[in-house]
């Protein structure tokens, strides 16, 4: 009898207007690139790669405040351009990421930029280094068959991550980022 109550509960919460559920999504680890530009002692570097993310999402145009973005990105398994750039910027100067292995982005709130469009803005948390800031990140979500892609890009001012040295320096830390949410 008691099952009975929580099976009607459950189509009542599922079939009441405004009470959908946004449907939790993995993301696919195959499909998935984060990739920055940065300069290392004044030299542009090529892109550097993470070493892969990590997380789960929601998204659901309709009803976006039941929406949100978990992601851990990669930093200790990095790839620059050669393996003395990469070992520069696993250093506790840049990236730390004896101490820091991950970079992390939380959301909460995502908002469509116009109604109907597929551009949205995520404001989230950063955390690099162990320093937490508020972020806004743009991105494009393409619906796909069995769920989304996502692509975005970000830009962080390196002194404020101390990224570079004790944030003496104010090159940007341009943030390229693809992944694809897949339905459960």
């Amino acid at each position: 009898m008691r099952s009975f109550f929580l099976s009607i509960i459950v189509i009542i919460q599922l079939c009441v207007p405004g009470r959908s559920i946004a449907q939790h999504m993995k993301i696919d680890p195959k499909s998935t690139k984060f990739e920055f530009r940065t300069k290392l002692f004044g030299r542009q570097l090529p892109k550097v790669k993470a070493g892969g993310c990590t997380g789960e999402a929601a998204l659901d145009p309709e009803h976006l405040n039941k929406s949100f973005l978990k992601l851990r990105i990669d930093m200790q398994h990095l790839q620059a351009g050669s393996e003395d750039d990469t070992r520069t910027l696993k250093r506790q100067s840049f990236f730390n990421t004896d101490k820091y292995p991950f970079l992390t982005i939380n959301s909460e709130k995502i908002s469509q930029s116009t109604p109907g469009s597929t551009v949205y803005l995520a404001d989230a948390m950063l955390t690099l280094k162990g320093i937490m800031h508020p972020v806004k990140i743009q991105f494009t979500a393409n619906p796909l068959a069995d769920g989304y892609r996502l692509i975005g890009t970000l830009t962080l001012k390196t002194s404020e991550w101390y990224i570079g040295g004790k944030g003496d320096l104010d090159d940007p830390l341009i943030c390229f980022w693809e992944l694809k949410l897949l339905k459960h």
